[in-house]
């Protein structure tokens, strides 16, 4: 059973590669294109087509780089103020300008300009002239509400609790805000990752 839906799956990987050049062949039918091929060798053509992958790098003085690093920053000063914050800051940066906004639900309290600031100078904009961003002459403008009572209500409970559909123990954990990550590690470089961004990382480095 394992190999027929084996077959079968390469089939239909063959029919859809196919069904694209069957339209630009005039007089090729899909069954005279497959006929007198192995699967195995028609799979491996397709897979043996080149394509061009590329990957790019950006430094800490990066405007993404600089909003990560900022709220980065403001969340592991809270968490070290209060363990049990709960950070959510979002931060925007323009010529001169440093936006921090978001939720943000603590017992701490912390000067946000200052540690806006004292990051932007530890990247290095240090100098009004220099694109016209630097730590002391940007405006940075603080606009940050408590969690809202939505999300936190995922947070303090999971659904499952609070619904008493589950008594499992990681059921009980609420989640707030979720997201999805995936990557993966590859063999074409000492560090398992792809060689279009390790070649990116090192370009950047030098």
């Amino acid at each position: 059973m394992l190999s027929i839906g084996v077959k079968t799956l390469r089939v239909i990987r063959i029919r859809r590669y196919l069904g694209y050049y069957q339209s630009k062949l005039t007089g090729v039918t899909l069954e005279n294109a497959l006929a007198g091929f192995d699967l195995q060798v028609k799979e491996n053509w397709l897979l043996s087509r080149r394509y061009l992958f590329t990957s790019e790098s950006v430094t800490e003085g990066h405007p993404d780089k600089i909003c990560d690093q900022i709220s980065d920053t403001i969340l592991d000063t809270m968490l070290a103020l209060d363990p049990t914050s709960r950070v959510a800051a979002e931060v925007v940066v323009n010529t001169g300008l440093v936006v921090v906004t978001g939720e943000i639900s603590s017992n701490a309290s912390a000067n946000f300009v200052k540690i806006v600031r004292q990051k932007i100078a530890e990247i290095g904009y240090t100098n009004p002239k220099n694109n016209g961003f630097s730590c002391d002459s940007c405006s940075v403008l603080i606009a940050l509400d408590e969690q809202s009572v939505d999300i936190a209500q995922g947070v303090d409970q999971a659904q499952e609790t609070r619904e008493q559909t589950s008594d499992e123990r990681w059921d009980a954990v609420g989640a707030g805000d979720q997201g999805i990550m995936f990557g993966f590690a590859c063999n074409e470089t000492p560090e398992l990752m792809p060689l279009p961004i390790s070649l990116a990382h090192r370009i950047s480095r030098e």
